[in-house]
């Protein structure tokens, strides 16, 4: 689950293995419910094993049913993370399985009107993380270079 909150004290929950976002109303009334149709993207091969292998040993811990009597997972998220900019728009962070083991040279967004339709696709041609945080026009995060070493972010953000 990912959760923001725009500035009507409305909150967004998004489910990231599906790509699903409901709007609560502050007392937890549902308001809008948006699910868009993709296709996952299975988790296949070593990245399955190692996923697997994590899993079960957490489970394990907890005391969780036993996981070598079914498949522990089938498919990566949907998406990363969820924000709200200051017009509301509802910032999606797709999922890219294949950048795990590198730093990653873009992350790409899909945009949501506040009624969540779609508005467009962008993206930020380096590796970013947190998720993306608006303020007086300008979008605040952490870049990671190369190396792994990060730093703050200010960007102008331009729309046409």
């Amino acid at each position: 689950m990912r959760w923001d909150i725009n500035s009507k004290d409305q909150i967004i929950i998004a489910t990231a293995n599906t790509y699903e976002m409901k709007v609560f109303t502050p007392d937890g009334s549902l308001l809008n419910k948006y699910i868009l149709d993709v296709k996952p993207i299975p988790v296949t091969g070593e990245a399955e094993r190692k996923i697997s292998e994590i899993l079960k040993r957490v489970r394990t811990g907890l005391g969780v049913d036993d996981p070598e009597t079914r498949k522990i997972v089938e498919y990566y998220p949907v998406f990363n993370c969820i924000s709200i900019d200051e017009k509301d728009r509802i910032w999606v962070e797709r999922y890219d399985p294949y950048w795990r083991d590198k730093t990653r040279k873009e992350i790409i967004f899909d945009v949501f009107s506040a009624e969540g339709k779609f508005s467009f696709t962008t993206k930020i041609e380096m590796d970013i993380y947190p998720q993306l945080k608006f303020k007086n026009g300008y979008i605040y995060t952490l870049a990671r270079d190369e190396s792994g070493y990060r730093k703050a972010l200010r960007l102008r953000m331009v729309e046409e």
